[in-house]
């Protein structure tokens, strides 16, 4: 689950009990989640944009981006993470989620970030891009 935004990362990993992996944490933290993450000990954990750039989690199966933005670099790098190969990996997923909100100014912000992010993930051609709602998550998965 990644949030570049630390306060909704910390209430994840809280509420759901998980590893956080953030700039925060101090190293032998850090090496011991991505270990986790790639060895296939910890299957699930919350991070920041500490896992934006130069960290490898090849084993990486799913990512949950709770807010995507509207950057095409840190999008191509953060579904990075899950494009690698690794033993007995065949596909990996990548939801985003985009949300609804009241206020007319931050409605049309976000709309805005998902125009681009959708332009950015069409030109990757090699990825296979599957626009589902809430209900069909559970389909695509198996």
């Amino acid at each position: 689950i990644h949030s570049p935004l630390e306060q909704p990362a910390q209430h994840f990993a809280q509420q759901l009990k998980l590893s956080m992996l953030s700039g925060k944490a101090d190293d032998v933290t850090r090496r011991s989640i991505l270990q986790g993450l790639n060895d296939g000990k910890v299957s699930i954990a919350v991070s920041t944009t500490v896992i934006d750039e130069g960290i490898d989690i090849p084993a990486l199966r799913g990512l949950i981006m709770l807010f995507p933005g509207g950057s095409r670099v840190k999008l191509i790098q953060r579904i990075g993470r899950l494009v690698r190969r690794a033993p007995g990996k065949v596909s990996a997923y990548a939801f985003l989620f985009n949300y609804a909100v009241d206020d007319e100014w931050f409605s049309t912000v976000l709309s805005r970030q998902k125009v681009k992010r959708d332009k950015a993930l069409q030109e990757e051609k090699a990825w296979k891009i599957k626009d589902v709602s809430y209900k069909d998550v559970l389909t695509v998965l198996s």
